[in-house]
């Protein structure tokens, strides 16, 4: 029973491991999802300076068009990202 144990804490620590691998940044998910049409990412002059929340708008706007699927997450920290390096 104790090997048994040992054995399921084993696994969910290596699961737990393994789905951290996958986590990026939001540069990370904008240079994968949003450079493709977005190469300079100084083109936003409608978002420039403002907070995720507006960024997420505009996000949102290009999953509406089908371009882009993006997972709430991935639009959080993308969202944060773009905050981040263009506030004024």
């Amino acid at each position: 029973m104790r090997a048994f144990i040992m054995l399921i804490t084993a696994i969910a620590l290596l699961t737990l491991g393994c789905s951290q691998e996958g986590a990026k940044t939001g540069e990370e998910l904008f240079r994968a999802k949003c450079s493709g049409c977005h190469p300079d990412e100084s083109k936003f002059p409608d978002y420039l300076g403002e907070n995720a929340e507006k960024w997420k708008e505009g996000i949102k706007k290009m999953i509406d068009t089908g371009r882009v699927q993006l997972k709430q997450e991935e639009i959080d920290l993308i969202a944060k990202f773009l905050e981040e390096k263009y506030r004024r």
